[in-house]
């Protein structure tokens, strides 16, 4: 059935400036006139307003090129819209109305407007509507210029397929071929899901495992808590009954525990005291330290010598008193006797007052003619003989104060005469005493010399002692001290070596290779190398990303170690296998340049490592060379050779040269010199050991040494004491000895000597007195 076009309204589209409208009729309709008059701008706006895209198939550049340009003359249309009418009688167009009027409008910017019977709507829906009549704008509806030509010229087969199209067979091929599409997608989407839900079931199996066991566990966590509720239960029942003896057994103990108490605070309070007691004793002690414990043993030492000294003195006081006593009554007889010569002075000093006052009468007389002589006669040097006499009095009053002195003197050394003859007499009586008892006693005086010189050897060795054990606890406080400082540098020592150790280990995949010490896997290049510090910097920018490989002895484990890590997804690693690795060869211009000033060695002579590892270590260093600076390798010629500093700058056989600040602390080769510090501290601390063992050891032999002594010296202490009980002796009795009389005999001689001394001066001085007196007088 074919579908009717009532009318064509063209306006501003291409030559048709002005509203033009072409009425259709029933049969066929043809449309003539000269070139140029725009029979095919009819066809161009018939195929624009159907739908079609293609500027070029309306033969214009542009779709903004299809409005009227005005020509000469006109002016340009701001648009241009084509209206097509259709018949819809049959209905053939899915709307109500029996004329539908498609519309199209151009604008300037390009923009198209469809319209469906005056409403706008999209292209695809005008294509849709269409499309059910079976118009299509692109289609063969319309054959245009050359498509006849076109048409005769093509093969068969492209003219079947214009057939099919035009007989709306290709419609259905599409579609079958979408369909297949679809079909395809389906089944795709098909065998997804079927995986999805194998997946799915392996899932639902898994989890229906877990639920089984999740049930059993409560199963059996249920009969648990059942079976503890029990248990807890008949625990309670004995508990109570248990409870119930511990409560009367309380109640009898408290009684006892009362009365305990009050003894406990007796007792805490007696430990109080005690307590604050053995505080201060031991605050003095920490106050006073070893040391001074050392010469407080010594102080005691002594002590208990001079205590037995004080003893013998006291027996020597005792007697001594009693010839005090002796010497007390004849005193008393001879202060009788001063007494009464007291009172005989006392009546003479009477006498002598009462001739004093006659005498200063009769001077007052004597002073009154002399003041009257002297006015008679005139003399006026009396001023004169004063000052004479006050000066001799001055000279008398000095003699007198040296007299003084000389008294005093005197008594002094009478008294120390005195106590000088007591210790002779005593002397000579112990002597004689121990004469006396030695000749009744012999073997038992024999025995007590011989211990008291055991006892002065024992105190003596004893001293020794003592100071040999203070001098230990200096010594041991010394290396004690030392032995800190140093076990406190070895902690330190291992730290920076733990700390390089773990710099050098590296990533995951590397520790990973590293742990499992499979025979064949050395270890990294960082970890096979040694460097000093010197150089550390230096080799590590030299080696680079190559410090962390992992030298294996062939490329069987290297293989094995990757497909490690891969199955793992422990990360990447780099391997050198020996037996595939191969060593650079070294230009003969490169090695004469270790001659240069300013250049060390290449780097693979300064690290140290096993020599088993040469090849690995020639591929990480190469022909790298160590200079000083970045002036030295300029001086060398940059490209000549591949040279790193040792401030870490680094220069390439191409010419590049990297460089700047490193920042670096720790070096990534291990150091043999914190290794070499850290055998040399523990050398030190082992010989400190050694040394604070053998103090201990002789400071523990000598305070036994000690403690023997003083049981030693407290035994003889003992014997002697009880030998001068039984011989009646004490302590002092053998010590007095020829040679201490003979001593003090001679301080008495000087003595003696001091005394005459001090009389003659004595006489001297009271001659001049009488004589500075007798001046006096004169005057």
């Amino acid at each position: 059935f074919m579908t009717k076009i009532n009318k064509l309204v063209m306006s501003g589209f291409k030559s048709f400036a002005d509203k033009t409208e072409l009425v259709f009729g029933d049969t066929v309709n043809c449309v003539l006139g000269p070139n140029g008059n725009g029979k095919s701008n009819i066809l161009d706006a018939l195929c624009f307003v159907l739908g079609r895209a293609s500027s070029k198939s309306l033969r214009a550049e542009k779709t903004s090129h299809l409005i009227f340009d005005g020509g000469k003359k006109k002016k340009p249309a701001e648009k241009g819209q084509v209206d097509i009418y259709f018949d819809n009688s049959s209905k053939i167009f899915p709307i109500e109305s029996s004329d539908v009027k498609v519309s199209r409008i151009i604008k300037k910017n390009g923009q198209s407007i469809y319209k469906i019977n005056d409403k706008t709507h999209t292209r695809n829906e005008v294509l849709d509507l269409l499309s059910a009549a079976r118009i299509d704008p692109n289609g063969y509806n319309i054959i245009l210029q050359g498509d006849i030509t076109r048409f005769v010229e093509m093969s068969p087969l492209d003219r079947r397929k214009i057939v099919e199209e035009i007989s709306g067979i290709s419609v259905y091929e599409e579609r079958r071929h979408q369909a297949v599409l679809e079909l395809e997608k389906v089944e795709q989407k098909l065998n997804d899901a079927e995986i999805i839900l194998k997946e799915r079931k392996t899932h639902l199996n898994e989890l229906k495992k877990d639920r089984d066991q999740a049930l059993k566990f409560k199963e059996l966590k249920e009969g648990i808590d059942s079976n503890k509720a029990t248990f807890l239960h008949i625990q309670l029942n004995r508990k109570e009954e248990v409870q119930q003896k511990l409560d009367s057994d309380i109640a009898a103990l408290q009684e006892k525990l009362k009365k305990a108490e009050n003894q406990v605070n007796d007792y805490k309070k007696l430990i109080h005291e005690k307590k604050e007691g053995i505080e201060d004793i031991n605050k003095e002690i920490e106050q006073k330290g070893e040391v001074e414990q050392v010469k407080l043993s010594k102080e005691i030492e002594n002590a208990r010598v001079q205590l037995e000294k004080q003893k013998a003195r006291v027996v020597m006081v005792k007697d001594a008193i009693a010839k005090i006593k002796q010497r007390k009554q004849g005193l008393e007889k001879n202060t009788k006797d001063i007494e009464q010569q007291i009172e005989e002075i006392e009546a003479r000093k009477k006498s002598l007052e009462k001739q004093k006052e006659t005498k200063e009468k009769e001077l007052a007389g004597v002073v009154q003619q002399i003041g009257s002589f002297k006015k008679k006669n005139k003399i006026d040097a009396l001023g004169d003989i004063e000052k004479d006499i006050e000066t001799v009095d001055k000279a008398v009053e000095k003699k007198q104060e040296e007299i003084q002195k000389m008294r005093q003197q005197q008594q002094e050394l009478l008294r120390e005469k005195d106590r000088l003859e007591y210790q002779l007499q005593m002397i000579d009586e112990q002597v004689q005493k121990v004469a006396q008892v030695e000749k009744e006693n012999k073997s038992q005086m024999a025995d007590l010399k011989k211990k008291k010189e055991q006892f002065a050897s024992i105190t003596a060795t004893l001293n020794k002692c003592l100071d040999a054990d203070s001098s230990l606890a200096v010594d041991m406080a010394d290396v004690r001290k030392s032995l800190h400082a140093l076990e406190e540098e070895r902690a330190k020592l291992q730290a920076r070596q733990v700390s390089t150790q773990e710099r050098v280990g590296g990533g995951i995949a590397i520790k990973k290779i590293i742990a499992l010490k499979k025979p064949g896997i050395y270890g990294t290049i960082a970890e096979l190398g040694k460097v000093t510090k010197k150089y550390s910097l230096a080799l590590e920018i030299a080696a680079g990303s190559r410090l962390q490989s992992i030298v294996v002895q062939d490329d069987k484990i290297a293989a094995d170690c990757i497909k490690y890590l891969r199955q793992n997804k422990f990360g990447a690693a780099t391997f050198i296998p020996l037996n595939k690795i191969k060593s650079p060869q070294v230009r003969e211009e490169t090695k004469a340049l270790k001659k240069q000033p300013g250049v060390h060695d290449f780097c693979v002579d300064i690290v140290t490592f096993d020599k088993k590892f040469q090849k690995a270590f020639d591929y990480v260093f190469a022909d790298t060379l160590v200079v000083d600076d970045i002036d030295v390798a300029r001086r060398i010629g940059i490209g000549t050779a591949r040279m790193v500093t040792l401030q870490g700058d680094l220069t390439d056989h191409s010419g590049v040269m990297r460089g700047g600040y490193h920042h670096k602390s720790i070096s990534s080769f291990a150091e043999p010199d914190v290794e070499n510090e850290l055998y040399e501290t523990e050398r030190k601390l082992g010989t400190f050991s050694s040394t604070l063992s053998r103090l201990t050891k002789e400071k523990a032999s000598n305070e036994e040494r000690i403690m023997q002594l003083r049981r030693e010296k407290l035994e003889l202490e003992g014997e002697v004491v009880r030998l001068e009980k039984t011989l009646h002796l004490g302590s002092a009795d053998l010590d007095a000895t020829k040679q201490q009389k003979g001593e003090l005999a001679s301080h008495l001689e000087k003595v003696n000597g001091k005394l005459g001394e001090i009389e003659s001066a004595v006489r001297a001085l009271s001659m001049d007195l009488a004589k500075e007196k007798s001046t006096k007088e004169q005057l």
